[in-house]
């Protein structure tokens, strides 16, 4: 189901060649990018399965916890921010957008490993956030937080890239996250890219849509259907001042797992479950 999901998402953001990608926010991150060959990665960095149009497939990067470690910061750390939204009719994260926009790149040194349930590829990771001072306070976090969700999707990306050779132009973008300015902007500046919000939030409905008009005959081509039904509403454009930093953190971020990975493992050993126990390696 979620693998149908992941192909009607792409439809209903238009994403119907390998100069977009297609990148649905939610309780996952699904960051797909549509490609004329079947490409599969032994590490797992990245999945691959058949599209919904005909003689492509798509390639799947994302992060497994995505936004559902948004979910946890709220429920556990950003009580008074809930409050505040309780009072005021916004949301949580109208409030946490609000107090981020001042914030600058990097979070004044924080980095976060969204690892809050470990991708396939490292399953011994674990969630971590790394560089807390005083000077640090729970909007800080938040924003560690998405730039480490959005620099995770970028992982998948650079694998992908590597066995293809894909230059993606645009990100387009849907779910319940993409209707957060502060979301997509950090987005485009990680990516350096333009990211789209669309018009539909709901991109897996209208992707099953787009099929239903052409299986139907309301249109004779795919691409008719998916110029006609889908569209997009806002632009965020990358902030060439930031592409630096953000390269800087990309290149730490990456370095950083290798140096956290046997301590990773060494936590397993406190673990209640025997599965992680016995993965552990023992600390000396």
């Amino acid at each position: 189901r979620q693998r149908q999901m992941c192909i009607r998402d792409r439809l209903g953001m238009g994403v119907t060649d390998d100069t977009k990608a297609a990148l649905s926010l939610g309780t996952t991150i699904d960051f797909d990018i549509p490609y004329h060959k079947h490409i599969s990665d032994k590490e797992l960095r990245y999945l691959a399965w058949p599209a919904a149009v005909p003689d492509q497939y798509v390639l799947e990067g994302g992060v497994g916890s995505g936004f559902l470690t948004v979910t946890w910061f709220k429920n556990e750390i950003a009580t008074h921010e809930a409050q505040l939204a309780e009072n005021s009719g916004k949301t949580t994260e109208d409030i946490l957008d609000e107090a981020i926009a001042d914030i600058p790149p990097g979070s004044l040194g924080l980095m976060v490993h969204p690892y809050w349930t470990p991708p396939f590829h490292r399953d011994e990771a674990r969630g971590s956030i790394i560089g807390l001072t005083m000077s640090h306070d729970r909007p800080h976090i938040y924003r560690a937080i998405l730039e480490g969700l959005a620099l995770e999707t970028l992982t998948g990306y650079e694998a992908i890239q590597k066995k293809t050779g894909i230059e993606i132009e645009e990100i387009r973008v849907s779910g319940g996250p993409s209707q957060s300015d502060q979301v997509l902007q950090i987005l485009a500046d990680v990516f350096q890219v333009p990211t789209v919000r669309m018009e539909v939030q709901e991109a897996a409905a209208l992707g099953s849509a787009v099929s239903a008009a052409v299986g139907s005959g309301l249109f004779t081509e795919l691409s008719d259907a998916v110029g006609a039904m889908t569209h997009p509403k806002t632009v965020f454009t990358p902030n060439r001042e930031n592409r630096d930093i953000y390269r800087f953190l990309y290149k730490k971020y990456v370095d950083l797992y290798p140096k956290m990975a046997d301590h990773y493992s060494c936590l397993l050993y406190t673990s209640p479950s025997p599965r992680d126990r016995t993965r552990s390696r023992m600390p000396s």
